[in-house]
């Protein structure tokens, strides 16, 4: 199972790839000059911007790399990540692009920052098929590596990212509370899930290093 999704959501990213094509071709479709075609950044990242609230909802409101959603934490927290970073590759239509460009919450992106992925990045594009087996989720929420994946670049990516740090297991346990107490159960046991949620949240929200 995806290390991003709650076992209690019915949505995944297998579908961003196909979407992100859609929006790449109604973004161009406004666009009469071809050479501006394919330079989506600016349009996308504008947060009032129509195709920025598009772009939100393909990756289903969920930072692409760790899965953490708005509703946890807060949408403004959220950025336009480029997964192949400007500081390092110099061609600026890819860059710009929608395929390079990720839905990401602000930890993930600054955390990741001009970090080089080029030897790993079909492994860990967070909108492709192997992520989801690179890494993993351990007994207690905690974020894995797969034995089968562990080597060293993995791992210093692993660690860039933050993934082993201890606010990575509150937020999937706030994700997964999130979204038992959406479905439907008896009304005493939503009651305490939320009321669980509520405070766990307050909790993260209060203590800097949680966030």
């Amino acid at each position: 199972m995806d290390y991003r999704v709650s076992k209690y959501e019915n949505k995944t990213f297998s579908e961003v790839k196909n979407d992100k094509k859609s929006l790449s071709n109604n973004i161009d479709g406004n666009v009469l000059n071809e050479n501006n075609k394919g330079n989506h950044y600016r349009k996308i990242s504008n947060k009032s911007s129509p195709y920025y609230k598009d772009f939100q909802r393909i990756y289903n409101k969920k930072c692409a790399y760790c899965g953490i959603n708005i509703e946890i934490n807060n949408a403004s927290l959220y950025e336009i990540d480029h997964f192949f970073c400007k500081s390092i590759y110099s061609n600026k239509h890819e860059i710009e692009h929608i395929d390079n460009l990720i839905f990401s919450c602000k930890t993930c992106n600054q955390s990741k920052k001009d970090f080089d992925i080029k030897n790993i990045c079909s492994l860990v594009h967070p909108d492709g098929d192997s992520i989801s087996n690179v890494f993993i989720r351990g007994t207690y929420y905690e974020i894995l590596v797969s034995k089968e994946y562990k080597n060293e670049n993995i791992c210093k990516y692993f660690a860039k990212m933050k993934f082993d740090s201890k606010f990575r297991k509150l937020d999937f346990l706030l994700l997964n509370l999130f979204h038992m107490k959406n479905i439907n159960i008896d009304a005493r046991k939503k009651e305490a899930i939320s009321k669980l949620y509520l405070k766990l949240l307050e909790l993260r929200n209060s203590e800097p290093s949680l966030k």
